[in-house]
């Protein structure tokens, strides 16, 4: 344990297989001065294993399990500070322990490959975040088919999502009703010597079963969605990655949702549209710098059958940010040794947030994924960060250091000002960072 060595439970490998079982353990605090907790730390321990191997050098596998719970502290402080323990359930709403899986097969042999899993994805270019997918959004399961060559690449997925229940007040158990709900896109990428340029297009549908039209991977997912009566959620964009020079990497992605080219200009509602653009740079001393501006129409990603929003558990695919948002954010890093990070990150949100009195909307601006137009609200003129406005703005700084093989220390403070200003401290000790 205390050698330079990998820690492994288990690890065999040959010409054509190999297996690792690799032990996993976190133990992490969080810190504020902010008066809204009942306590200003929480305490949290979680473990498990990570089982992965390759049989026959085309069939792979991946199974992580973890569990944990929270030691002591304010369960709310976790939740707020960590996306992951907001999406999870058990931790989350039923107060109860904190387990994660992720899991998958795979099938790859020359230019074609399948996998079929439970993971995390990533869809998009930026730095700080994917518009088409982002790196907030929960793991869901789905059937992802591919084709790769040296200067292409197109991947077929289709994936299943967890929509709202239809009776809010009861949510989870054996008596809950949620109806089905699917997530099928496709992308297809084109990689010369400079970079990347990739074209993808999504639909969601759902209450209903899987629907055949969309199983077929070279299909145009706008022009069925239409031939289906229209009654599901269809996107498309584009994303790419530029390198014009050494060290310098441009990076962009366009969301269309979805435009009435003839009301351009109008502030037309449905004229939905998301989008970032990022640059960053590699210094030749150990130093990169990143900045990021990204921005999302008001109404984007929500549809007027709300089961079709484009959420999974009602938490946003897309963005970081919520429809009728901007940011800009700007990154840091410093690498000791060419290998521990020290990082300093800027974000400053904009947000235009519906209004409310008594628990009931009386100005929609667009502002809530899960809140489409109503009849009663404005065709035209609508105003973009009109509403609530909520200014948020970050400073972070983290730092990392491998103490021994595989374990690893972590340290993160932030300072935020919204409503008014909070510090936060974050202490994660990991064997196997995950």
């Amino acid at each position: 344990m205390l050698s330079n060595k990998d820690k492994y439970i288990y690890k065999y490998t040959d010409s054509n297989s190999n297996v690792e079982l690799k032990p996993l353990l976190k133990a992490e605090t969080f810190l504020t001065n902010n008066p809204n907790y009942d306590e200003s730390k929480s305490i949290l321990l979680h473990g498990g294993v990570r089982l992965m191997g390759t049989l026959s050098n085309s069939f792979g596998y991946y199974l992580q399990a973890t569990n944990g719970s929270i030691i002591s502290g304010d369960r709310r402080l976790a939740i707020d500070r960590e996306q992951s323990y907001s999406n999870n359930v058990k931790f989350a709403y039923l107060e109860s322990d904190l387990d994660f899986t992720q899991s998958h097969v795979r099938y790859d042999n020359e230019w074609f490959y399948a996998t079929l899993g439970r993971e995390v994805r990533n869809v998009g270019a930026g730095l700080f975040q994917k518009v088409f997918i982002s790196n907030s959004s929960q793991p869901f399961d789905a059937l992802s088919l591919g084709a790769r060559f040296n200067s292409f690449e197109y991947r077929f997925t289709h994936g299943s999502l967890l929509s709202s229940p239809l009776d809010t007040n009861i949510s989870q158990g054996f008596n809950s009703v949620i109806p089905d709900k699917f997530l099928v896109m496709h992308r297809f990428a084109f990689r010369p010597s400079w970079g990347e340029i990739a074209l993808w297009e999504s639909v969601i549908y759902s209450d209903r079963s899987i629907d055949f039209a969309y199983l077929n991977p070279i299909s145009f997912f706008k022009s069925l969605e239409h031939a289906l009566r229209d009654r599901d959620n269809s996107m498309m964009g584009i994303d790419a990655t530029i390198r014009p020079m050494n060290n310098l990497q441009l990076k962009g992605t366009f969301l269309l949702d979805d435009i009435i080219i003839s009301e351009i200009g109008n502030g037309y509602w449905s004229n939905k549209t998301a989008w970032n653009i990022a640059a960053t740079y590699s210094l030749d001393i150990p130093i990169d710098l990143g900045i990021e501006y990204s921005r999302v129409e008001p109404y984007t990603y929500s549809h007027f059958n709300n089961l079709n929003a484009y959420t999974n558990d009602r938490g946003l695919l897309g963005s970081i940010i919520k429809p009728n948002s901007d940011y800009i954010g700007v990154l840091v890093n410093y690498w000791i040794d060419n290998k521990y990070p020290i990082s300093f990150r800027y974000i400053n949100t904009r947000h235009g947030d519906n209004e409310y009195e008594n628990e009931e909307l009386v100005n929609n601006v667009g502002g809530d994924v899960n809140q489409s137009r109503r009849p009663e609200d404005k065709l035209t003129g609508i105003e973009f960060l009109d509403g609530n406005l909520i200014k948020t703005s970050i400073f972070e700084l983290s730092a990392g250091l491998e103490l021994i093989r595989n374990l690893n220390l972590k340290a993160m403070y932030s300072y935020e000002t919204n409503v008014e200003s909070s510090h936060y401290f974050r202490f994660i000790l990991t064997l196997e960072d995950f």
